[in-house]
Protein backbone atom coordinates (compact mmCIF):
# COMPACT_ATOMS: atom_id res chain seq x y z
CA UNK A 1 0.00 0.00 0.00
CA UNK A 2 1.22 3.53 -1.03
CA UNK A 3 2.33 5.86 1.49
CA UNK A 4 0.16 8.69 0.34
CA UNK A 5 -2.86 6.45 0.60
CA UNK A 6 -2.21 5.64 4.19
CA UNK A 7 -1.79 8.76 5.29
CA UNK A 8 -4.92 10.07 2.95
CA UNK A 9 -7.09 7.75 4.72
CA UNK A 10 -6.02 9.15 8.04
CA UNK A 11 -6.62 12.66 7.01
CA UNK A 12 -10.78 11.92 5.83
CA UNK A 13 -11.76 9.37 8.16
CA UNK A 14 -12.55 12.63 10.38
CA UNK A 15 -11.94 16.37 10.65
CA UNK A 16 -8.66 18.22 10.58
CA UNK A 17 -7.04 17.79 13.70
CA UNK A 18 -2.98 18.47 14.72
CA UNK A 19 -2.79 15.44 16.48
CA UNK A 20 -3.45 13.50 13.58
CA UNK A 21 -1.25 15.55 11.40
CA UNK A 22 1.30 14.43 13.76
CA UNK A 23 0.29 10.85 13.98
CA UNK A 24 0.42 10.83 9.69
CA UNK A 25 4.09 12.12 10.19
CA UNK A 26 5.30 9.77 12.42
CA UNK A 27 4.05 6.62 10.08
CA UNK A 28 5.46 8.19 7.64
CA UNK A 29 8.56 8.62 9.26
CA UNK A 30 8.08 4.94 10.56
CA UNK A 31 7.29 3.81 6.80
CA UNK A 32 10.15 5.84 5.07
CA UNK A 33 13.27 3.60 5.65
CA UNK A 34 10.81 0.50 4.21
CA UNK A 35 9.34 1.95 1.76
CA UNK A 36 12.80 3.47 0.16
CA UNK A 37 14.13 0.18 -0.73
CA UNK A 38 10.26 -1.26 -1.45
CA UNK A 39 10.20 2.04 -4.53
CA UNK A 40 13.55 1.02 -5.48
CA UNK A 41 12.86 -2.48 -5.94
CA UNK A 42 9.75 -1.78 -7.87
CA UNK A 43 11.83 0.36 -9.98
CA UNK A 44 14.34 -2.55 -10.69
CA UNK A 45 11.25 -4.92 -10.87
CA UNK A 46 9.56 -2.84 -12.99
CA UNK A 47 12.38 -2.28 -15.42
CA UNK A 48 13.00 -6.28 -15.27
CA UNK A 49 9.45 -6.81 -15.99
CA UNK A 50 9.68 -4.50 -18.72
CA UNK A 51 13.11 -6.06 -20.15
CA UNK A 52 11.18 -9.58 -19.53
CA UNK A 53 8.59 -8.30 -21.53
CA UNK A 54 10.55 -7.25 -24.69
CA UNK A 55 12.26 -10.67 -24.45
CA UNK A 56 9.28 -12.28 -24.48
CA UNK A 57 8.03 -10.30 -27.39
CA UNK A 58 11.43 -11.03 -29.04
CA UNK A 59 11.69 -15.26 -28.30
CA UNK A 60 8.19 -15.17 -29.49
CA UNK A 61 8.62 -13.38 -32.62
CA UNK A 62 11.94 -15.79 -32.88
CA UNK A 63 9.93 -18.76 -31.87
CA UNK A 64 7.02 -18.48 -35.07
CA UNK A 65 9.68 -17.47 -37.20
CA UNK A 66 11.81 -20.18 -36.69
CA UNK A 67 8.51 -22.65 -36.65
CA UNK A 68 7.89 -21.00 -40.17
CA UNK A 69 11.24 -21.98 -41.78
CA UNK A 70 11.26 -25.16 -40.32
CA UNK A 71 7.88 -26.66 -41.35
CA UNK A 72 8.93 -24.97 -44.62
CA UNK A 73 12.02 -27.32 -44.45
CA UNK A 74 10.24 -30.02 -43.30
CA UNK A 75 8.09 -29.90 -46.28
CA UNK A 76 10.49 -29.22 -48.86
CA UNK A 77 12.05 -32.61 -47.16
CA UNK A 78 9.18 -34.38 -47.23
CA UNK A 79 8.83 -33.51 -51.15
CA UNK A 80 12.19 -33.99 -51.80
CA UNK A 81 13.73 -30.75 -53.13
CA UNK A 82 16.65 -29.19 -54.29
CA UNK A 83 16.39 -26.49 -51.22
CA UNK A 84 16.71 -29.12 -48.11
CA UNK A 85 19.48 -31.15 -50.73
CA UNK A 86 21.59 -27.70 -50.72
CA UNK A 87 21.26 -26.90 -46.89
CA UNK A 88 21.61 -30.06 -44.91
CA UNK A 89 25.47 -30.90 -45.61
CA UNK A 90 25.18 -34.91 -45.32
CA UNK A 91 26.48 -37.67 -47.35
CA UNK A 92 23.42 -38.67 -49.35
CA UNK A 93 22.68 -40.78 -52.73
CA UNK A 94 19.26 -40.63 -54.26
CA UNK A 95 18.38 -43.14 -56.69
CA UNK A 96 15.52 -42.58 -59.03
CA UNK A 97 13.43 -43.74 -61.66
CA UNK A 98 10.71 -41.52 -63.26
CA UNK A 99 7.78 -42.97 -65.51
CA UNK A 100 6.12 -40.34 -67.78
CA UNK A 101 2.73 -41.14 -69.26
CA UNK A 102 1.20 -38.63 -72.17
CA UNK A 103 -2.06 -38.90 -73.69
CA UNK A 104 -0.59 -38.41 -77.20
CA UNK A 105 2.50 -39.81 -77.30
CA UNK A 106 4.69 -42.42 -76.08
CA UNK A 107 5.78 -42.99 -72.22
CA UNK A 108 9.51 -42.34 -70.85
CA UNK A 109 11.07 -43.96 -68.39
CA UNK A 110 14.75 -42.22 -67.15
CA UNK A 111 17.13 -43.26 -64.25
CA UNK A 112 18.39 -40.79 -62.23
CA UNK A 113 21.61 -40.44 -59.70
CA UNK A 114 22.52 -37.75 -57.64
CA UNK A 115 25.34 -38.29 -54.93
CA UNK A 116 26.49 -35.73 -52.59
CA UNK A 117 29.65 -37.27 -50.67
CA UNK A 118 30.90 -35.09 -47.76
CA UNK A 119 34.86 -35.10 -48.04
CA UNK A 120 36.55 -36.01 -44.89
CA UNK A 121 38.92 -33.64 -42.59
CA UNK A 122 37.38 -30.55 -44.58
CA UNK A 123 35.16 -28.92 -42.08
CA UNK A 124 32.18 -30.11 -44.42
CA UNK A 125 33.51 -27.55 -47.05
CA UNK A 126 34.02 -29.83 -49.84
CA UNK A 127 31.81 -32.29 -51.10
CA UNK A 128 31.94 -34.55 -54.29
CA UNK A 129 29.10 -34.39 -56.61
CA UNK A 130 27.92 -36.53 -58.60
CA UNK A 131 24.50 -36.01 -60.70
CA UNK A 132 22.29 -35.91 -63.66
CA UNK A 133 23.08 -32.18 -65.07
CA UNK A 134 19.58 -31.99 -66.02
CA UNK A 135 17.86 -32.99 -63.05
CA UNK A 136 14.10 -33.39 -62.66
CA UNK A 137 11.58 -31.20 -61.10
CA UNK A 138 11.33 -31.23 -57.58
CA UNK A 139 8.61 -33.19 -57.69
CA UNK A 140 10.13 -36.02 -59.51
CA UNK A 141 8.78 -34.81 -62.85
CA UNK A 142 10.56 -34.74 -66.31
CA UNK A 143 11.67 -31.27 -67.62
CA UNK A 144 9.80 -30.90 -70.97
CA UNK A 145 9.07 -26.87 -72.29
CA UNK A 146 6.66 -28.93 -74.59
CA UNK A 147 4.33 -30.96 -72.10
CA UNK A 148 5.78 -29.83 -68.86
CA UNK A 149 3.74 -31.82 -66.30
CA UNK A 150 5.84 -29.67 -63.10
CA UNK A 151 4.14 -28.90 -59.88
CA UNK A 152 7.07 -26.59 -59.21
CA UNK A 153 9.84 -24.88 -61.15
CA UNK A 154 11.58 -26.73 -63.82
CA UNK A 155 14.99 -25.26 -62.18
CA UNK A 156 17.52 -26.69 -64.48
CA UNK A 157 15.57 -26.17 -67.53
CA UNK A 158 14.78 -22.78 -66.31
CA UNK A 159 18.28 -22.06 -66.05
CA UNK A 160 18.27 -21.46 -69.81
CA UNK A 161 21.05 -24.51 -71.27
CA UNK A 162 20.25 -26.48 -74.06
CA UNK A 163 18.63 -29.96 -72.79
CA UNK A 164 20.75 -32.63 -74.10
CA UNK A 165 18.81 -35.68 -76.38
CA UNK A 166 21.43 -38.27 -74.33
CA UNK A 167 21.49 -39.23 -70.59
CA UNK A 168 24.25 -37.00 -68.82
CA UNK A 169 25.82 -37.37 -66.05
CA UNK A 170 27.74 -34.58 -64.32
CA UNK A 171 30.85 -34.69 -61.37
CA UNK A 172 31.85 -31.93 -59.59
CA UNK A 173 33.72 -31.08 -56.61
CA UNK A 174 31.61 -28.57 -54.69
CA UNK A 175 32.04 -25.70 -52.01
CA UNK A 176 30.27 -24.87 -49.33
CA UNK A 177 30.69 -21.30 -47.73
CA UNK A 178 28.32 -18.42 -46.43
CA UNK A 179 28.83 -15.22 -48.11
CA UNK A 180 26.88 -12.34 -45.85
CA UNK A 181 24.23 -14.88 -44.98
CA UNK A 182 23.52 -16.29 -47.89
CA UNK A 183 24.78 -20.10 -48.49
CA UNK A 184 26.90 -20.40 -50.99
CA UNK A 185 27.85 -23.53 -53.20
CA UNK A 186 30.57 -23.55 -56.11
CA UNK A 187 30.72 -26.42 -58.50
CA UNK A 188 33.08 -27.11 -61.33
CA UNK A 189 33.30 -29.80 -62.94
CA UNK A 190 33.03 -32.40 -65.80
CA UNK A 191 29.89 -33.23 -67.50
CA UNK A 192 29.54 -36.08 -69.70
CA UNK A 193 26.99 -36.56 -72.70
CA UNK A 194 28.32 -37.52 -76.64
CA UNK A 195 30.79 -34.76 -75.49
CA UNK A 196 32.64 -34.02 -72.57
CA UNK A 197 32.33 -30.23 -71.12
CA UNK A 198 33.45 -28.77 -68.41
CA UNK A 199 31.19 -26.86 -66.54
CA UNK A 200 30.69 -24.48 -62.90
CA UNK A 201 27.79 -23.72 -61.25
CA UNK A 202 27.18 -20.82 -58.49
CA UNK A 203 23.88 -21.13 -56.30
CA UNK A 204 23.38 -18.74 -53.37
CA UNK A 205 20.43 -18.99 -50.84
CA UNK A 206 18.57 -17.55 -48.12
CA UNK A 207 15.54 -17.56 -45.75
CA UNK A 208 14.26 -14.36 -44.50
CA UNK A 209 11.36 -14.48 -41.76
CA UNK A 210 9.16 -11.76 -42.06
CA UNK A 211 6.78 -12.24 -39.42
CA UNK A 212 4.06 -14.36 -40.74
CA UNK A 213 5.64 -14.92 -44.21
CA UNK A 214 9.58 -16.74 -44.90
CA UNK A 215 11.12 -14.71 -48.39
CA UNK A 216 13.23 -17.43 -49.83
CA UNK A 217 15.23 -15.65 -53.06
CA UNK A 218 18.01 -17.70 -54.48
CA UNK A 219 20.19 -17.33 -57.28
CA UNK A 220 21.97 -19.56 -59.39
CA UNK A 221 24.70 -19.17 -62.23
CA UNK A 222 25.63 -21.81 -64.52
CA UNK A 223 28.55 -22.02 -66.94
CA UNK A 224 29.50 -24.63 -70.08
CA UNK A 225 31.80 -25.17 -72.15
CA UNK A 226 30.39 -24.66 -75.83
CA UNK A 227 26.94 -23.40 -74.53
CA UNK A 228 27.89 -20.18 -72.67
CA UNK A 229 26.31 -18.70 -69.38
CA UNK A 230 22.77 -18.66 -68.04
CA UNK A 231 21.01 -18.03 -64.85
CA UNK A 232 17.87 -18.93 -62.71
CA UNK A 233 16.42 -16.44 -59.70
CA UNK A 234 14.26 -17.63 -57.40
CA UNK A 235 11.77 -15.45 -55.57
CA UNK A 236 9.43 -17.70 -53.32
CA UNK A 237 7.10 -16.88 -50.60
CA UNK A 238 6.31 -19.42 -48.02
CA UNK A 239 3.15 -18.62 -45.33
CA UNK A 240 2.40 -20.91 -42.64
CA UNK A 241 -1.57 -21.44 -42.14
CA UNK A 242 -1.89 -23.95 -39.66
CA UNK A 243 0.26 -27.28 -38.42
CA UNK A 244 -0.12 -28.79 -41.79
CA UNK A 245 -0.58 -26.57 -44.56
CA UNK A 246 1.85 -23.82 -46.00
CA UNK A 247 1.02 -21.61 -48.55
CA UNK A 248 4.10 -20.81 -51.01
CA UNK A 249 4.35 -18.37 -54.24
CA UNK A 250 6.74 -19.59 -56.10
CA UNK A 251 8.53 -17.06 -58.97
CA UNK A 252 11.31 -17.91 -61.02
CA UNK A 253 13.18 -15.82 -63.91
CA UNK A 254 16.09 -17.45 -66.51
CA UNK A 255 17.65 -16.52 -69.41
CA UNK A 256 20.78 -17.82 -71.20
CA UNK A 257 23.20 -15.60 -73.52
CA UNK A 258 23.08 -17.98 -76.07
CA UNK A 259 18.66 -17.17 -77.00
CA UNK A 260 18.96 -13.55 -74.79
CA UNK A 261 15.22 -14.73 -73.73
CA UNK A 262 14.21 -14.32 -70.21
CA UNK A 263 11.10 -16.75 -69.28
CA UNK A 264 9.12 -16.70 -66.25
CA UNK A 265 7.21 -19.36 -64.31
CA UNK A 266 4.98 -18.27 -61.38
CA UNK A 267 2.17 -19.75 -59.18
CA UNK A 268 1.22 -20.47 -56.27
CA UNK A 269 0.65 -23.98 -53.99
CA UNK A 270 -0.44 -25.04 -50.99
CA UNK A 271 1.34 -28.09 -49.16
CA UNK A 272 -0.25 -29.94 -47.02
CA UNK A 273 1.45 -32.73 -44.38
CA UNK A 274 -1.36 -35.31 -44.37
CA UNK A 275 0.81 -37.36 -41.42
CA UNK A 276 5.01 -38.29 -41.19
CA UNK A 277 4.94 -40.43 -44.05
CA UNK A 278 2.31 -38.35 -46.59
CA UNK A 279 2.54 -34.74 -48.16
CA UNK A 280 0.84 -33.16 -50.88
CA UNK A 281 0.94 -29.95 -53.00
CA UNK A 282 -1.74 -28.41 -54.90
CA UNK A 283 -0.39 -26.05 -57.83
CA UNK A 284 -0.92 -23.75 -60.20
CA UNK A 285 1.67 -22.34 -63.36
CA UNK A 286 2.10 -19.78 -65.39
CA UNK A 287 4.77 -20.04 -67.80
CA UNK A 288 6.22 -17.14 -70.01
CA UNK A 289 8.51 -15.73 -72.05
CA UNK A 290 9.62 -12.33 -73.87
CA UNK A 291 9.88 -13.90 -77.56
CA UNK A 292 10.03 -11.37 -78.80
CA UNK A 293 7.06 -9.64 -76.76
CA UNK A 294 6.09 -10.92 -74.03
CA UNK A 295 3.30 -14.06 -73.88
CA UNK A 296 1.66 -17.09 -71.43
CA UNK A 297 2.98 -20.12 -72.99
CA UNK A 298 1.76 -22.75 -71.27
CA UNK A 299 -0.58 -23.03 -67.99
CA UNK A 300 -0.15 -26.51 -65.79
CA UNK A 301 -2.64 -27.61 -63.08
CA UNK A 302 -1.02 -30.27 -61.24
CA UNK A 303 -1.50 -32.27 -57.82
CA UNK A 304 1.41 -34.04 -55.92
CA UNK A 305 1.41 -37.06 -54.11
CA UNK A 306 4.95 -37.83 -51.86
CA UNK A 307 4.77 -41.10 -49.85
CA UNK A 308 7.16 -42.65 -47.69
CA UNK A 309 6.93 -46.42 -48.65
CA UNK A 310 9.39 -48.11 -46.54
CA UNK A 311 11.40 -47.05 -43.50
CA UNK A 312 12.57 -43.62 -44.00
CA UNK A 313 14.74 -44.18 -47.35
CA UNK A 314 12.14 -45.29 -49.75
CA UNK A 315 9.06 -42.86 -51.29
CA UNK A 316 7.37 -42.96 -54.68
CA UNK A 317 5.67 -39.55 -56.21
CA UNK A 318 2.38 -39.51 -58.07
CA UNK A 319 2.22 -36.10 -60.24
CA UNK A 320 -1.40 -35.95 -62.26
CA UNK A 321 -1.02 -32.65 -64.10
CA UNK A 322 -3.09 -31.10 -67.24
CA UNK A 323 -1.16 -28.53 -69.03
CA UNK A 324 -2.44 -26.06 -71.86
CA UNK A 325 0.11 -25.46 -74.30
CA UNK A 326 0.38 -22.19 -76.76
CA UNK A 327 2.27 -24.43 -79.62
CA UNK A 328 -1.28 -26.31 -79.12
CA UNK A 329 -3.92 -23.19 -79.01
CA UNK A 330 -3.91 -24.08 -75.06
CA UNK A 331 -5.83 -27.37 -75.89
CA UNK A 332 -5.27 -29.34 -72.82
CA UNK A 333 -2.95 -31.86 -72.57
CA UNK A 334 -3.25 -34.13 -69.18
CA UNK A 335 0.03 -36.45 -67.99
CA UNK A 336 0.67 -38.65 -65.15
CA UNK A 337 4.14 -39.02 -63.50
CA UNK A 338 5.38 -41.58 -61.38
CA UNK A 339 8.84 -41.43 -59.81
CA UNK A 340 10.16 -44.20 -57.43
CA UNK A 341 13.10 -43.53 -54.85
CA UNK A 342 15.51 -44.48 -52.99
CA UNK A 343 17.76 -42.34 -49.88
CA UNK A 344 21.31 -44.12 -49.17
CA UNK A 345 23.30 -42.63 -46.48
CA UNK A 346 22.42 -40.17 -44.06
CA UNK A 347 18.92 -38.58 -44.19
Amino acid sequence: MRLSSISGRILESSSFCPVKIIIAILIFLFLFPIAAPAAENNQENNQENKENQENFVDNTHATISKKITRLATSLDSLLGTQRVDDKINKTKIRLSTVTTIYESKSSTTEANIKLNLTLPNTEKRFQLVIENYYDKNEDGSPIDSRTPTSTSIPRKESAGAQQPTDWSLATALRYITSFTGFRTTFDAGVRFTSVVQIFSRLRLQRDFPMGKWVFRPAEQFDWIYDEGLSSSTDIDFDRRLNEKWLFRLLNNMSWNDREDIYNFTNGPSFYQTVNERTGLSYNIRVQSSDTPRYEVNNYVVSVGLRQLLYQNWFFWTVVPAVSFPRELNFYRTPSLTIRFEAIFGRI
